[in-house]
């Protein structure tokens, strides 16, 4: 009891003594190995980081020398023993064959190290010289310790990946900070230019009213010369009184608000102009000086009643002793809705900048494992899913890299591919996807060969997208059904599931891009099957109801057959 109560202690001490700071986890790490060491009374500890089907050795009571860095094979090995078995692995003796362990040493503790999400990370692996006999307390004890070196592995780890992000986020904000730079200048150009063509124009319009007062004759020729330019205008002009009566307009003015020229003659600029108050234009007018224009921006009501963004470029004249408006008035909806593409535009391009970065770490790490595999001797029916996992992880290396151009036109690797064949060939991946675990799969081939011209990749793509949804959305043992039919020259794939219906509300947005009601989605799926589907010359469409489920059909057309 005694020496129990002293290694509690001990034990006690050393958890308080521990000091993780980020960034430095092999000390912590070597800590926590000497710590199970000394309470173990075991002669060698080791802290192991396992992926891929390899482990790495983080930390070791003893030295490793130039073996440190080396990374081994798990297939076999006792630390894979304790990954699959997630607990703790005890060898008493290894004389009595429960091992194999390094030669010099007969007894063997394996603790898998958990994160807090229960991914296991590694193994904590203490060896000793002699046969070992460990309490029930003692292996708890490993399992304490090998969970403060799971926090830390797992907290050592977002921090390298949140410095990555914040990297690429500050060289994307730079990137964006220089491109509204240069496009404020160009900004500032255009505006200066339009500046001093409207105070051009502005002049001579002075000029030709001031002609007009001269000479009578000169007048009615100059007056029809300035309407035939008014008239032929881009933009509505109108001049306007300091009653703030409409006096004059061209036809573009007439054309945009539906109204008759004598008709516009007797409003106001109040019975157009819909966003700026009377107080407001007020204040306007009295800030404008004789030949100094502004520009301002305002909504103006049709006939009809709807209305429409404009840019009004505003400057005063003198005619006939007056203090007169000129308003040029040019409709910015086509403008305005392209600034809220590009924003949009960029906010994919962020999204996706993102997405790749978090996936393409775990995936590359994935694919290094796969292609050391294909140095060991496997046999054939391993050679072919080993072949399988390696297309299936290249052609998504693929796809992330083309996520980033989703806002331009797909790029397609057309092949002619006969449906029924390309589907069949697919079902085995696509029963052992995760979401699809304990959901039935059913494909209800066409009774002839069906072609259709597209790229494989995309259309697995699609078809993996719609499935996986479709199993997300029942429960274990129900059944997903897979059809192809066909009429005319268009083909049709459909997926069906059963399940809640979705809500008409979320259905009629549910392809848009960013819109998602998953907790870890990204609101990109659907949209990037739409896009695919499109550029194929098809079309997507997803209805549900409480009776049928769910149907996703693909629409597209079917390869054109070529005389020989």
């Amino acid at each position: 009891m005694s020496q129990s109560l002293e290694i509690q202690q001990r034990s006690i001490e050393i958890l308080s003594s521990l000091s993780y700071r980020t960034g430095q986890l092999s000390g912590y790490l070597e800590s926590i190995a000497q710590g199970v060491s000394e309470l173990l009374n075991l002669e060698w500890v080791v802290v192991t980081l396992c992926q891929a089907g390899v482990e790495k050795v983080l930390a070791s009571t003893r030295d490793l020398g130039a073996d440190r860095d080396r990374v081994y094979s798990l297939h076999g090995s006792l630390a894979e023993r304790v990954i699959l078995q997630n607990s703790p692995v005890v060898i008493e003796d290894a004389r009595l064959n429960q091992g194999n362990l390094p030669e010099g040493y007969l007894s063997y503790l394996g603790v898998p190290l958990r994160s807090p999400t229960g991914e296991i990370l590694g193994t904590i692996c203490a060896f000793g010289r002699e046969p070992h006999s460990l309490t029930p307390a003692e292996v708890k004890l490993a399992e304490i310790f090998a969970e403060r070196a799971a926090t830390a592995i797992d907290n050592y780890q977002l921090y390298q990946q949140q410095r990555t992000f914040n990297r690429d986020l500050e060289a994307e904000v730079a990137k964006r900070t220089e491109e509204l730079k240069l496009a404020q200048n160009q900004l500032e150009l255009r505006v200066e230019q339009r500046t001093a063509e409207l105070r051009q124009a502005v002049e001579q319009l002075q000029a030709e009213i001031q002609e007009r007062q001269q000479i009578e004759a000169a007048l009615r020729e100059s007056e029809g010369r300035f309407r035939t330019l008014l008239d032929n205008a881009a933009d509505a002009i109108f001049v306007i009184n300091d009653q703030n009566q409409i006096i004059d307009v061209n036809q573009q003015a007439c054309t945009s608000l539906g109204y008759t020229r004598s008709e516009l003659l007797n409003f106001t600029v109040f019975e157009i102009e819909k966003k700026r108050s009377p107080q407001e234009m007020a204040a306007t007018r009295q800030q404008l000086s004789l030949g100094s224009p502004q520009t301002l921006e305002g909504i103006h009501q049709r006939q009809d009643g709807t209305t429409f963004p404009v840019e009004v470029r505003v400057a005063l004249f003198e005619s006939g002793g007056q203090t007169l408006e000129l308003a040029l008035a040019r409709d910015i909806t086509e403008r305005q809705q392209a600034q809220l593409s590009c924003e949009r535009l960029a906010e994919l391009g962020e999204f996706a900048a993102t997405i790749i970065h978090e996936v393409r770490n775990p995936l590359t790490t994935v694919l290094l494992g796969l292609n050391a595999f294909k140095q060991l001797e496997l046999s054939e029916i391993f050679q072919s899913r080993l072949s399988l996992a390696l297309e299936e992880a290249e052609r998504l290396q693929r796809l992330l890299n083309e996520i980033l151009a989703y806002a331009k036109p797909q790029a397609l690797q057309e092949v002619e591919l006969e449906l029924n064949q390309f589907i069949t060939q697919m079902l085995d991946s696509l029963r052992q996807m995760p979401s699809a675990m304990g959901r039935q799969i059913q494909f209800t081939p066409s009774p002839t060969a069906i072609k259709v011209r597209g790229d494989a990749d995309k259309l697995k793509q699609v078809l993996i997208n719609l499935i996986a949804n479709a199993c997300e959305a029942v429960g274990e043992g129900e059944l997903i059904q897979t059809r192809i039919s066909s009429q005319m020259n268009r083909v049709c794939v459909q997926i069906q599931n059963g399940g809640d219906p979705i809500p008409p509300d979320i259905l009629a947005k549910i392809v848009q891009p960013f819109y998602t009601t998953k907790p870890a989605g990204n609101g990109l799926g659907l949209a990037i099957v739409k896009q695919i589907v499109e550029a194929h010359g098809g079309q997507l469409r997803i209805e549900s109801d409480a009776i049928a489920g769910t149907l996703a059909s693909i629409d597209l057309p079917m390869a054109i057959a070529t005389k020989k």
